[in-house]
């Protein structure tokens, strides 16, 4: 039986993207909650495995309509004029839309 879905248009926060996303992105703030590291550790451990080919850098667009948080390209140059929400269907200018650095995870370290 389908359960009634009882987030639809609440705010999707990043710290939030493994709820909505699963464990194939995270975010360095997911990463420094689990780990319990510094900022600078982190960030210099994320360069590592995306020079290993681990991680995947992407960027994810928070829809200032609706909320939601989605990996919506691989680089700064793919960024269009404006940005389509796939869920509440708005179009929104780029400069009206927070973005958000994630990863994409091919492979977690042993």
């Amino acid at each position: 039986m389908h359960r009634k879905d009882d987030t639809v248009g609440k705010a999707i926060l990043p710290s939030a993207l493994r709820r909505v996303l699963g464990d194939k992105f995270v975010s360095e703030s997911q990463i420094r909650t689990r780990m319990g590291k510094s900022k600078h550790l982190i960030r210099s451990v994320i360069d590592v495995l995306v020079s290993q080919r681990m991680f995947i850098p992407w960027i994810a667009v928070r829809c200032p309509a609706c909320h939601y948080v989605w990996p919506y390209c691989k680089t700064e140059e793919e960024v269009e004029a404006e940005v389509f929400c796939p869920i509440c269907n708005e179009t929104t200018p780029t400069e009206f839309v927070e973005f958000y650095d994630v990863y994409e995870v091919i492979a977690w370290p042993d």
